[in-house]
């Protein structure tokens, strides 16, 4: 072992012509742009031509027009989290997530004094007796799910699971929060939450993994116009949450000019090219999960602990189970991968290392 390599931060591959597309929207924005329009007032939801290009953008994921009406603009998904999570639960309110999940939303949950309800998963996802059987015990007002590229997990729901989680939710009268942080980098995901139940369902697509971290931008498809207003008008105030204006004309110039999407199918194509990388370096036996930028490893004679501790004696960093549980339960005794900060001659580096380190 002649270096570390980490293989813990999930972010957007370093793909060809990045640099050249930030360049050429820059140059463009240098000789059209207005700072004295542009940067005198907040964006808040975001100018009626920004959510025009959201729109625009997201159709490849939805595979029809969405209203940009219903659109608004975000810096992150973070601070739209703490915003949805604040009005659609309330303090003190009970909201569903899966027992693995996003880190951060247990600090959310804390600072907003939310009761996190750990819903059973399998390989397919939430599943839709433990969504009933919560719904009946705890009278949830939310439900915060990941179906696409699942985090930590990895996994891809499918349409029939996410139809049936659905109409679970609309009978209970519960809102489904839909994170789609790696939604556009599957070719083939199915439809999301706010297509198949859209009066029910916000959804966040941030742009960190399907564009660039440094511009701090996510979209939110709301149910409705009408419903995005009555929920966020109360924190049209509290200015954390707005996009700054350089990022949100960045954006909106990259998906006009057409090189967003570029930069997209770029992901793409380099994201499956690793997911094939991990399909024949990784045991095939350990392997739960290899879409869009990580991949789940699990062996249930081991913890989550036990199997980072063994990577990184061979000079790799990968984070446990452990760190994404809810509640105290055997899934955690896996490890997610991250395909994508690091080169590719890194990747099967560290790949063929842990092929060796974790199989017994």
């Amino acid at each position: 072992m002649d270096y570390q390599i980490d293989l813990r931060r999930v972010t957007s591959p370093v793909v060809p012509n990045i640099d050249r597309y930030v360049r050429s929207t820059l140059q463009t924005m240098a000789t059209k742009w207005l700072a004295s329009n542009e940067m005198r007032q907040h964006r808040k939801f975001g100018t009626e031509r920004d959510r025009e290009a959201a729109a625009s953008f997201l159709n490849m994921r939805y595979g029809k027009p969405l209203e940009a009406g219903r659109i608004f603009l975000t810096n992150g998904t973070q601070n739209v989290l703490f915003v949805l999570l604040s009005a659609l639960a309330g303090r003190g309110g009970a909201i569903l997530v899966e027992e693995m999940t996003y880190r951060q939303i247990r600090e959310v949950a804390q600072l907003l004094g939310l009761n996190l309800i750990s819903l059973a998963l399998d390989d397919d996802g939430v599943l839709p007796e433990a969504l009933e059987e919560a719904c009946k015990a705890h009278s949830p007002k939310v439900l915060y799910c990941i179906p696409t590229v699942q985090n930590p997990r990895a996994m891809i729901m499918s349409e029939e699971r996410r139809r049936s989680i659905a109409l679970i939710a609309q009978n209970y009268g519960v809102a489904i929060i839909e994170d789609e942080a790696q939604g556009l980098i599957p070719v083939d995901a199915p439809a999301p939450f706010s297509a198949i139940a859209p009066e029910i369902t916000w959804t966040v697509t941030g742009l960190s993994k399907c564009t660039l971290v440094g511009l701090r931008v996510a979209y939110v498809v709301a149910p409705s116009s009408s419903t995005l207003t009555s929920v966020m008008t109360p924190f049209e105030s509290m200015a954390f949450w707005y996009t700054s204006a350089v990022s949100a004309s960045v954006i909106t110039q990259y998906i006009e000019s057409g090189l967003a999407g570029s930069m997209l199918a770029s992901i793409q194509a380099e994201a499956a090219k690793r997911q094939a990388m991990a399909r024949k370096l990784l045991p095939s036996t350990m392997m739960r999960g290899a879409n869009g930028l990580h991949v789940w490893m699990a062996d249930p004679s081991r913890t989550g602990d036990q199997l980072a501790a063994e990577a990184a004696r061979v000079g790799v960093l990968v984070r446990s189970g452990s760190e994404y549980a809810i509640d105290s339960n055997p899934l955690s005794s896996g490890v997610r991968i991250s395909l994508a900060d690091v080169s590719e001659s890194d990747l099967s580096e560290a790949l063929s290392r842990l092929s060796v380190a974790l199989v017994r």
